[in-house]
């Protein structure tokens, strides 16, 4: 199914919940493309405590980030499972020399969002294009942050295997994007739209700054198995 614009908004609209509790929560509903498959909505409900990444169906697989505890949960409903990444520092070194850099580009006539003229980023690395990202600068910065303190996560859990990358597969742009510069195109305001080299895409294409969703969107389900990268489902 193709999605348009307003079509992917109306399917994503929240109902009226009747929760015991409801929270106030910044919702940034972007249009995610991944190596020239399908596109699909990626939708993020960040609060000062939890940010959570879904498709936007309250039923469906999600990932809880608790900022507190700076602690990943992958949420797989299909075998009652939760993958659980915790926070590591960047503790070696890039395995060949990166050299970062980035250029403001043209950004044509862009209008303002939120009142504030967005800017184009090429971010490269050794030379090659990288990564390419349209920002606005102040918007939603604590939705941003958030974002900044997931991905540093998530660099963490990539630092561990990156002794272990075949010469073949150290690829700089990955390296720089996911592991020693994971932050660098979150540096210039909320991102409306992103481009990778390796066909990744993301499109904003709704956010309110205080939307009213069921608290129990920040929970995680009783009864599955927990386990940490490496190890099995089975654990006990």
């Amino acid at each position: 199914m193709r999605w348009t614009i307003a079509a992917l908004v109306a399917a994503l609209a929240w109902p009226v919940l009747a929760a015991a509790e409801d929270v106030e929560a910044v919702m940034l509903l972007y249009q995610r493309q991944d190596g020239g498959g399908p596109a699909y909505p990626s939708r993020f409900l960040v609060t000062p405590e939890y940010m959570r990444i879904d498709s936007g169906e309250t039923e469906g697989d999600y990932v809880l980030f608790d900022r507190k505890k700076g602690v990943i949960h992958s949420v797989t409903h299909q075998d009652g499972s939760v993958l659980e990444i915790r926070p590591h520092e960047v503790a070696v070194e890039a395995p060949v020399e990166l050299n970062l850099s980035q250029e403001r580009t043209d950004q044509g006539d862009m209008p303002p969002v939120g009142g504030t003229v967005p800017e184009r980023h090429l971010l490269r690395a050794n030379d090659r294009r990288c990564y390419e990202v349209v920002a606005v600068p102040g918007l939603l910065e604590a939705a941003v942050e958030a974002r900044r303190e997931y991905r540093r996560v998530l660099a963490g859990e990539h630092a561990r295997g990156v002794n272990a990358l075949p010469a073949d597969m150290q690829d700089v742009c990955n390296l720089a994007t996911h592991t020693f510069a994971p932050v660098r195109h979150l540096a210039y305001g909320l991102p409306i739209q992103e481009r990778g080299h390796d066909g990744f895409s993301r499109t904003l294409m709704d956010y309110d700054r205080a939307v009213e969703v069921d608290a129990a969107l920040f929970t995680l389900p009783e009864g599955y198995v927990h386990y940490a990268p490496g190890e099995t489902r089975e654990r006990q």
